[in-house]
């Protein structure tokens, strides 16, 4: 019972005092009682007070937000390292064969000259795999040993080389995706304008088959078949009967002419102006005799001049039936062009090789300029012009790979220089590799050339 009477009393003490002003927060009623010097020292004491509770307000307020940020800090780390993490998973997936077709690139960079060392330098070729939404640092070496770090990053189907990852920076070499990579796809004199400068470089592109495949399945268009509403019925043939009428007999015309007896035919005579064979001049050692040809006099008859009462009624010629037409399917114009497929010429013949020029020599005008060392890859059906360099400058010669067979400096358009041309069939050497020493007389003079065939990786 106390208790409760306790209670009450503190609700209407609290009722009464929120009830009563304050001044500078001291009661009224106090207020008026006190002299000029205990209300200065009231409101100066209420100043603190209020600047006290408002810095404290502050500081609480600035370490709720130093809390916040540091939980959104770590939420944010964490999401990163989530990302990462699938990102990697990932990339590794796609590198044991689990990835989509196109997730995984085989790039080979090679020719031209990178920033190596404080100025521009030829440099080792560099051949990696990349899957999609990989960035990798290479690693690039000079033939004196120098060292300079090349960024390469395959996202969103792009591939970005000398560059941070972005695709969006302009400096970097961007290649976006090609149907072409299926096969493979050459790029020439690539130029870049971030840390390693790139030159005249040659980058090669194409889908790299993954482990645990034989082949990667290119996904296969859609094939949507639209019917065509079936035609209306054809409406009925009206067939109108006439009778004919009987038609006016000819009448036919005869021609009867006395027959003139034939002239004789004209007579040939073939003459040998030979000698008697007592008169025959001895024939001198290692002179041939030439033999006389016989003489042909051929007599001509003058042409009979008709007579002049003699007429000539011709009877009338009625028109010729016009022929059976036969229907011709019309070619299209593609299959007017298209060769015939040649046969294969050896069927173990590999699907893909790397031809590589090791030692080569070419005359220009009048001068032997060396050739810098060049490797490329070619499919069976593929023809390639590949750019040999010299000290003067690059010249460019025309390299195919058909049903087994290499050739070497012949035009691929007109097919001219095919005698000249350097022609190199299969042979079973190739799986280890076989080096030719050719000579061509083509678009180029290729002199004592040494080129090696081998059968590339993935046959």
């Amino acid at each position: 019972m106390n208790r409760w009477i306790m209670l009450v009393l503190a609700l209407l003490l609290a009722l009464l005092s929120a009830c009563t002003p304050y001044i500078y927060g001291v009661p009224k009623l106090t207020w008026d009682t006190m002299s000029e010097p205990e209300r200065l020292e009231a409101m100066q004491i209420y100043k603190e007070r209020q600047i006290a509770n408002r810095m404290a307000m502050e500081e609480r307020a600035r370490l709720n937000a130093i809390e916040r940020a540091k939980q959104q800090a770590r939420a944010a780390e964490a999401e990163r390292l989530r990302q990462e993490r699938f990102r990697q998973e990932r990339i590794a997936a796609i590198h044991r064969g689990e990835g989509a077709y196109g997730d995984l690139l085989r790039v080979s960079i090679e020719g031209g000259e990178m920033w190596i060392a404080g100025r521009h330098r030829h440099y080792q070729p560099l051949t990696i795999k990349i899957a999609d939404g990989e960035y990798r640092e290479l690693t690039v070496t000079d033939d004196r040993g120098n060292q300079a770090n090349l960024t390469v990053a395959y996202d969103d189907r792009a591939l970005v080389i000398d560059g941070p990852g972005d695709t969006r920076k302009p400096s970097t070499a961007r290649l976006r995706y090609d149907r072409k990579w299926e096969r493979g796809s050459f790029y020439t004199g690539i130029s870049t304008t971030g840390p390693l400068q790139l030159r005249g470089v040659e980058v090669q592109v194409e889908v790299a088959s993954v482990p645990n495949k034989a082949t990667s399945i290119a996904p296969q268009p859609q094939v949507v078949v639209i019917q065509q509403p079936a035609p209306p019925p054809p409406k009925p043939q009206v067939i109108i009967v006439k009778e004919e009428q009987p038609r006016r007999q000819q009448t036919q015309v005869i021609l009867v002419r006395d027959e003139k007896p034939q002239p004789p035919a004209p007579q040939v005579i073939v003459r040998n102006d030979e000698q008697p064979r007592h008169h025959q001049q001895p024939q001198l050692p290692g002179v041939k005799e030439e033999k006389p040809q016989p003489q042909v006099v051929v007599v001509k008859e003058p042409k009979p001049t008709p007579q002049r009462n003699e007429v000539v009624v011709t009877p009338p010629v009625s028109a010729p039936t016009p022929p059976a037409v036969t229907p011709v399917r019309e070619i299209p114009l593609q299959e007017k062009n298209r060769p015939a497929a040649a046969a294969p010429i050896e069927s173990n013949a590999p699907g893909r090789i790397d031809v590589s020029f090791i030692a080569v020599q070419m005359k220009i005008r009048g001068k032997y300029q060396p050739i810098e060392p060049l490797t490329t890859r070619l499919n069976d059906g593929e023809t390639r012009e590949v750019s040999l360099k010299t000290p003067e400058g690059a010249h460019p010669v025309t390299v195919s790979y058909r049903n087994g067979l290499v050739t070497i400096d012949a035009d691929p358009v007109t097919g001219r220089g095919k005698a000249t041309a350097a022609r190199l069939p299969f042979e079973k050497e190739w799986k280890t590799g076989r080096l030719y020493h050719i000579e061509t007389k083509g678009r180029l003079n290729l002199v004592a050339a040494e080129v090696r065939i081998l059968t590339a990786a993935g046959n």
